[in-house]
């Protein structure tokens, strides 16, 4: 399970959540507004997402607030979806200590190391490699094809 504790404080004025406070368009900033609003909200709005230990089952509440607090949301998503742990660092440093060299570009060992990560899934036929180096090397040597032809 994701969840963490919640080290939640009931607010000063356990209230309902207040409405926006701009008086016009202009004044209007949607990241201060949200972010008055969630301060805002009370103890009782977590506690539905509260477990009897105590644990916060930070998805549910932000499952539920989603349309109130877009931008938390949004946020949210962008964060919570990616779990980082340190084996995936492990096998990089790893990976590039066996290619590193001292007269070795920097910018070509990363390449080195990408496609040492990336052989496994790609697999393209000499064809497709060759056609590639078509589109990205010719006509850019010193002799064109068309000088080859006149001699």
């Amino acid at each position: 399970m994701l969840f963490r504790g919640a080290q939640l404080k009931p607010s000063p004025a356990d209230s309902p959540v207040p409405a926006a406070t701009a008086t016009n368009d202009s004044d209007f900033d949607p990241v201060l507004d949200e972010l008055r609003r969630w301060e805002g909200m009370g103890l009782q709005e977590y506690e539905k997402f509260m477990d009897a230990d105590g644990l916060l089952n930070e998805f549910a509440l932000m499952w539920s607030v989603r349309k109130s607090f877009p931008l938390h949301y949004i946020v949210f998503k962008q964060t919570a979806c990616h779990l980082a742990h340190e084996a995936g660092v492990e096998q990089i440093f790893s990976r590039a200590g066996l290619l590193a060299d001292p007269n070795l570009d920097p910018a070509h060992l990363v390449a080195l190391v990408k496609i040492g990560f990336n052989k496994a899934v790609c697999w393209p036929s000499v064809e497709a490699i060759k056609n590639k180096y078509y589109e990205l090397f010719r006509g850019r040597g010193a002799i064109e094809d068309d000088d080859l032809e006149d001699e």
